[in-house]
C-alpha cells in the first residue's frame, strides 16, 4: 500500500474495484426520511464508499449520505451490498 497525501489519513487500497479507493476515517450521516443515521466513511473513490454504521440497520436501495469532511456535501448514493454493519454504496450521478 503507499501513503497519500489527502488530509494526512488516507491510504491507497489496492483492490479489483474500478479505480482508485481510499482509506479515510470521515464522520458522515445516512439521510432517511424520518431520521439520520451517524456513520463513518471507511475507504473512498470516485465511484462510490465504503461506510461503517453506528447501528445495525435496513437500508433503502437509494438514500442521501451527507460526508462532513468531503466539502459539507450531500451526496444520493445507492446500496450495493450490506453486511452487517458495513455497507458500499455507489454515487449516483445527477442526469
Amino acid at each position: 500500500m503507499t501513503l497519500v497525501d489527502w488530509q494526512d489519513q488516507a491510504v491507497e487500497v489496492r483492490s479489483r474495484r474500478q479505480g482508485r479507493r481510499l482509506r479515510v476515517r470521515q464522520q458522515a450521516k445516512i439521510v432517511l426520511n424520518d431520521e439520520m443515521i451517524h456513520c463513518e466513511v471507511r475507504n473512498l473513490s470516485l465511484q462510490g464508499a465504503g461506510i461503517s454504521l453506528s447501528r445495525r440497520v435496513q437500508l433503502p436501495n437509494t438514500f442521501n449520505l451527507f460526508i462532513a469532511a468531503h466539502s459539507l456535501r450531500t451526496f444520493k448514493v445507492k446500496l450495493r451490498w450490506l453486511r452487517g454493519n458495513q455497507a458500499g454504496v455507489s454515487f449516483e450521478m445527477d442526469a
